[in-house]
């Protein structure tokens, strides 16, 4: 594909290339490092070209959003509320463990994406059709939403090495074992075992608590 499109621009005829497709490379190569010389390397094609089909980064990282919302699997396939509220935080767990970058892109947007929008609102739809109230639901499910982007994207930012090779949760580690002391040791101890474990085990804890807190909810 990329030497087909060397040889177009060779002889003179514009890169075929879609705004699709450059959402799906700044997806690939992740939200919180791509750039659009990186996007039109990857694409192969000159950094002009990609002026065709998008206004700025803004515009592709707005696209970049709905590319990777429209995927989420919210269909309630369960008559049990608990098991359609672990599907869909597993949906966006899946969706931002895919994508690095979205999570904190999610975060620091100034404006929610219409697809996210929707997804929210077909989300909540389908919860209060198990029998909870409007209200309810949209604190659950943006509970869920917030909870999971904010796991995501702290240990994704862990994972990511300085200049100089050292990752953030060799550092956050370290930061826990020099405060430990006689009185805390236990507690620091704990902590430094979630942070050796897989970070989606402590996020589905999180999320057991929330399916807990929301029975009151379901209940009342």
């Amino acid at each position: 594909m990329k030497e087909k499109r060397k040889l177009e621009t060779q002889v003179g005829r514009p890169a075929r290339i879609s705004r699709d497709e450059i959402a799906e490379s700044a997806l690939s190569l992740g939200l919180d490092s791509m750039t659009l010389k990186k996007i039109a390397a990857h694409l192969g094609v000159d950094h002009s070209s990609l002026y065709r089909h998008i206004k700025n980064r803004d515009d592709i990282i707005s696209m970049a959003l709905d590319k990777a919302i429209i995927q989420l699997d919210l269909e309630a396939k369960t008559d049990d509320w608990k098991l359609y509220l672990s599907h869909i935080a597993k949906s966006l767990w899946d969706m931002y463990s895919r994508y690095k970058g979205l999570a904190a892109t999610v975060r620091s947007s100034e404006q929610t994406p219409t697809t996210f929008i929707e997804a929210f609102a077909k989300a909540c739809s389908n919860l209060e059709s198990f029998g909870f109230s409007i209200e309810d639901a949209a604190l659950i499910v943006d509970s869920i939403a917030d909870m999971t982007a904010d796991s995501a994207s702290l240990w994704q930012r862990l994972e990511t090495a300085d200049a100089s090779g050292n990752k953030g949760v060799e550092q956050l580690s370290h930061s826990w074992k020099k405060a430990k002391k006689p009185d805390t040791a236990k507690h620091v101890d704990h902590v430094l075992k979630i942070i050796s474990e897989d970070p989606q085990l402590w996020w589905s804890k999180k999320l057991d608590l929330i399916i807990a807190g929301a029975e009151k909810y379901y209940y009342r």
